[in-house]
């Protein structure tokens, strides 16, 4: 099988704690690896019969619901997968794409709702990534504990917590930047917004090269202007 994509490295992980049924999958990946890795729900049925066709999960489809179980073959893949990663830092927010255009939006509290909205919604997130994290630290998470019991060697023991522990304190940190991301955000639209209304730029002229139209600019604000409207009071 060619090198495993990271929600298979994150399916093979939850099944290498204890063997579950599509609902418990689902569940369980909603409750902890969906906030380090997003994934639909209904997506992961497919990963895990890529698994199964693999060799890595056994589907003991005798039962119904059928269940996934981790092979031999899956636990020495997830090691490989584990040991030979290679993340790169990978941006995918939305928010960052709408702001870029910002200046198309219909008035300053259109931008205002959108930048809240975004704050209101890692808010939310990282209270529940915390109490992940409370609940890893306490070991009142059913599925680490499990591990825990079944663990015979004391240094893979704490591993297997610490690990976890350091991808929430990762995901934590990322939601504090940014909540803190976007009430700059918000200090920005207010001073700006004193400046007058929020105008639609004009369109190009197709029918002339850009280089053909130099024109004057007619920027509201200089770069140094702009360095002090983004300065927190």
């Amino acid at each position: 099988m060619t090198r495993l994509s990271y929600i298979q490295i994150a399916v093979l992980g939850l099944l290498s704690g204890k063997s579950m049924s599509g609902p418990e999958l689902k569940n369980t990946y909603r409750a902890t690896n969906s906030k380090v890795w997003p994934s639909e729900p209904h997506g992961l049925y497919p990963v895990a019969a890529s698994l199964v066709k693999a060799g890595y999960l056994i589907d003991r489809g005798d039962r119904h619901p059928k269940r996934w179980s981790i092979t031999d073959a899956g636990v020495d893949a997830l090691c490989d997968a584990v040991s030979t990663a290679d993340p790169k830092p990978a941006v995918r927010h939305p928010i960052f794409v709408v702001c870029a255009y910002f200046e198309y939006a219909k008035d300053w509290d259109t931008i205002e709702v959108i930048i809240q909205s975004h704050m209101a919604g890692w808010e939310e997130l990282l209270k529940e990534e915390e109490r992940l994290l409370n609940d890893i630290v306490s070991v009142r998470s059913p599925l680490l504990r499990a591990r825990l019991e079944r663990s015979t060697d004391s240094i893979s023991a704490q591993m297997t917590q610490a690990g976890k522990m350091l991808a929430l304190e990762g995901q934590i940190g990322i939601a504090k930047f940014m909540i803190d991301w976007a009430q700059g955000a918000l200090r920005v639209i207010t001073r700006l917004r004193v400046t007058g209304h929020l105008t639609r730029p004009p369109l190009p002229d197709a029918d002339e090269l850009p280089e053909q139209q130099p024109g004057p600019r007619s920027w509201p604000h200089n770069f140094l202007q702009l360095e002090q409207i983004r300065r927190p009071v």
